[in-house]
């Protein structure tokens, strides 16, 4: 865990990955010292209870009136569903705009020893009658026929992700991993961004991406 070794030592170890993003141990202190009332916030928006007017006025003055304004009245609505996703979207701008935001570390198992074997674990699904119309036809790029999801079906056709058999299974398996953190890599990241609305609209279940 990042706090295993101390600061220090999480410190040399993102160094290590990012020499370039992690380049003063003072910098990275102080930087960690903005983030704690980004993380109270986010603490509180995470928690199920109404929240206070101090707050929301901490949002509005963090994020800004206009940037804030959509989601905060969407947080007062009745439907559960829409209050989750606001609260959803409130965590995603803190971060994104004034928190730790997303580190991305590209590494391969070539580079970097004592991975296990991978395993192959096949999971057979029938292909939706949508998606055999799509795939018919002889124009459509090999891209697409690995990717049904991303086949042009028309603008008014019902999102894959409403009739798509992936989506039950990883919403079944999500329940019977409750609990556990789960990491899904998808080949693009509008099928990525489609599930997590998917997930957040559906069963009310928070995804970052």
């Amino acid at each position: 865990t990042p706090e295993q070794l101390g600061r220090s030592g999480h410190f040399a170890r993102l160094r290590l990955l990012d020499p370039v993003r992690f380049h003063n141990l003072a910098s990275f202190m102080e930087e960690e010292r903005r983030f704690a009332p980004i993380a109270d916030l986010s603490e509180k928006l995470l928690q199920d209870r109404p929240l206070s007017a101090e707050t929301r006025a901490r949002i509005r003055e963090t994020l800004g009136a206009s940037e804030a304004a959509q989601p905060l009245a969407e947080e007062s609505s009745d439907c559960g569903a829409v209050r989750s996703g606001a609260r959803v979207a409130l965590i995603d701008r803190l971060l994104d705009r004034h928190g730790t935001g997303r580190v991305l570390f590209r590494n391969s198992r070539a580079r970097i020893r004592g991975f296990p074997k991978r395993e192959l674990h096949h999971y057979p699904l029938p292909l939706p009658a949508q998606y055999r119309t799509a795939l018919q036809s002889s124009d459509t790029p090999i891209a697409n026929r690995l990717t049904p999801e991303a086949a042009d079906r028309g603008r008014e056709a019902q999102p894959w992700w409403q009739f798509d058999p992936r989506l039950d299974w990883l919403i079944q398996k999500l329940h019977q991993l409750r609990g556990d953190k789960l990491l899904l890599i998808c080949a693009r990241s509008e099928t990525a961004r489609d599930i997590e609305m998917a997930l957040r609209t559906r069963e009310g279940i928070r995804a970052a991406l």
